[in-house]
């Protein structure tokens, strides 16, 4: 019998076409779309998958709200050591951790929280961390560049949030939040604080 896979249809858009503008998401709705991504890899780091390509586009927000991750066309297991002797590339360059390019470093778990750490970046300012003219200057960019601070950018940013988002882009994997679902938790408490504040 031949093999297929069965798939809901999913309405809505991606976050990129949100982001398509330049502009900042409101601060309310970039920490909802953030937790509800740090939910769905919780998830996916639950079964031993890493995502390998949170970005945007890969990111589907239904009429009401409900964020998907969507294409796993990057994922992996946990457990697939590969070959040790070279980096595990594969994603888009930029939102790809820094330990994807470096050899001594293994992608984890923390690898998919940096990509999420450059999509929340760029829903609080509209514009990426890291500049990429060139594929070899995102590289470098993200090898050796200061993490910009978000409120540099966006005054209306609070600084809790901008925290977070430095953890999130830490260069070192250690210095990251630990896992998806303290992520989520965490973004699940900003959101309610600046809701409070409101």
């Amino acid at each position: 019998a031949p093999h297929y896979v069965v798939m809901p249809r999913l309405q809505g858009r991606t976050l990129q076409a949100l982001l398509d503008a330049g502009e900042p998401l409101p601060v309310a709705a970039a920490l909802w779309f953030a937790r509800q991504a740090a939910q769905g890899l919780a998830a996916l780091h639950a079964k031993g998958w890493l995502h390998g390509d949170v970005k945007p586009a890969n990111l589907l927000i239904a009429p009401d709200g409900h964020l998907t991750l969507i294409d796993l066309g990057c994922a992996r297991r946990f457990d697939d050591r590969g070959d040790d002797a070279a980096p595990y590339l594969a994603g888009t360059l930029e939102y790809l951790a820094p330990e994807a390019f470096v050899s001594r470093l293994r992608v984890d778990a923390r690898s998919d929280l940096f990509s999420l750490g450059v999509v929340l970046f760029q829903m609080l300012t509209g514009r990426l961390p890291f500049a990429s003219a060139t594929p070899a200057a995102a590289i470098e960019s993200r090898l050796s560049a200061a993490v910009p601070d978000v409120r540099t950018l966006n005054v209306g940013v609070p600084l809790e949030v901008a925290r977070l988002t430095k953890q999130l882009l830490a260069r070192e994997p250690l210095r990251r939040p630990t896992s998806a679902d303290e992520t989520a938790q965490t973004l699940a408490d900003l959101e309610i604080a600046f809701l409070t504040e409101r």
